[in-house]
């Protein structure tokens, strides 16, 4: 439970990947103002974890198929590498290599410069940097063959490739956003990459905010204007400030293009054999003072003020399992603490913020529809009688 602006706890939930949990979310909605009754209805959320040791036969065959289909088109051969192109590269807790994301990698300025290519279009703009955010390369290009399930690996994901212009000053704090441990919202530093041809220079040592020196940012060997405007490139994820990039939302005129993978194909058909791009496009130094800090950033040092959270208790009713007094009196919208069973609550028990007798998902009550459907089924049987009658000429 996080606490909203008024101070009542607002519930936050995920599930898990791949499927592993579904979330059974239960919710009480105001019939009048559409809002969700935070405060006496149900309110609670249940991770329920996925039984993989046993699959139901008939989703296994419907999953199987479609591997064995995708298996055709992932074995396609799009192109080859002349050497793995890799991750950034660190070491596990156990001291085995393991890809890391603080570090420039060739695979990201790789897939930079496809996304690059591809959007090489006067109908996006004519762009010219491109971004990649380590986290969305998820595996690594081995030398050889390269096929389109392989590149898939990499991307799999489903963004798009989008165009936004930005200007200088909005580059430089994308950079600065690298370098957000210590002092910045993500406590991380998320090394991005970039296409060929930009170059900056960074000092860790600095203030988040002051990290990077806009003098150093270039592209093709001119420096970035601050005042400029830049079209650039970057996947959907990035370009809506995924990660803590929330420099990217400055953009204007978007654009959107292919989706990633596709690219990554298409630069493959095109360029193969593809050889690993340097991964060297961002330069540690030390500066002898600290730039201005970054527009938007706040250039300040001070460690941001942590999100606060509520204790509750799983599957009680609304605010009560945070410790708060409901306002309303049981009968009257809730204020017990009888949550529903998942599943087995067609019609409202006392305490979920519906009136017993009522239908849990609707507030309809349950009298008025049985009567409702007797009289239908009443009007139904008469019809088919009197059809009956005319068909055997006995009417009028």
């Amino acid at each position: 439970m996080v606490p909203d602006p008024a101070g009542n706890p607002r519930l936050l939930t995920q599930a898990g990947f791949y499927g592993r949990l579904i979330s059974d979310i239960r919710l009480v909605i105001d019939g009048t103002t559409g809002d969700v009754d935070r405060l006496c209805g149900v309110y609670q959320a249940t991770n329920v974890p996925v039984n993989r040791d046993a699959p139901d036969p008939d989703v296994a065959e419907i999953v199987g198929y479609w591997q064995d289909a995708s298996a055709d088109a992932g074995d396609e051969i799009v192109g080859s590498a002349t050497a793995d192109i890799l991750r950034a590269q660190g070491v596990d807790a156990n001291g085995n290599p393991a890809a890391v994301r603080d570090g420039e990698s060739a695979l990201g300025n790789l897939v930079a410069e496809a996304q690059l290519a591809a959007m090489d279009d006067p109908a996006y703009g004519d762009p010219v940097i491109a971004f990649m955010n380590p986290g969305g390369l998820r595996t690594d290009i081995l030398a050889g063959d390269v096929t389109y399930g392989e590149l898939f690996a990499v991307q799999p994901f489903g963004n798009t490739v989008n165009a936004i212009t930005l200007t200088g000053a909005d580059i430089r704090g994308v950079l600065e956003q690298q370098f957000q441990n210590p002092g910045g919202p993500r406590a991380s530093n998320l090394r991005l990459g970039t296409s060929e041809g930009f170059a900056y220079s960074f000092d860790v040592t600095k203030p988040y905010g002051q990290r990077v020196d806009p003098a150093t940012i270039t592209l093709n060997g001119t420096a970035i204007d601050p005042a400029a405007e830049y079209r650039v490139v970057a996947n959907s994820f990035l370009v809506g400030g995924g990660d803590s990039f929330s420099s990217f939302t400055n953009g204007t005129d978007p654009a959107t293009g292919p989706v990633d993978v596709d690219t990554a194909v298409e630069y493959f058909e095109a360029e193969s054999p593809v050889s690993p791009p340097a991964a060297n496009h961002g330069t540690a130094t030390t500066f002898a003072t600290a730039p201005a800090p970054a527009a938007g950033l706040g250039g300040t040092t001070t460690e941001p003020t942590p999100v606060g959270t509520v204790d509750a208790t799983s599957g009680a009713l609304g605010v009560a399992g945070a410790g708060f007094t409901c306002p309303a009196a049981p009968g009257a919208g809730g204020g017990t603490t009888t949550p529903g069973t998942p599943g087995t609550q067609p019609v409202a028990n006392p305490g979920n913020g519906i009136a017993a007798g009522n239908l849990a998902n609707t507030g309809a009550a349950t009298g008025q529809l049985t009567a409702l459907g007797a009289g239908l089924l009443l009007a139904g049987v008469a019809a088919t009688a009197a059809g009956y009658r005319r068909g055997r000429g006995v009417t009028e």
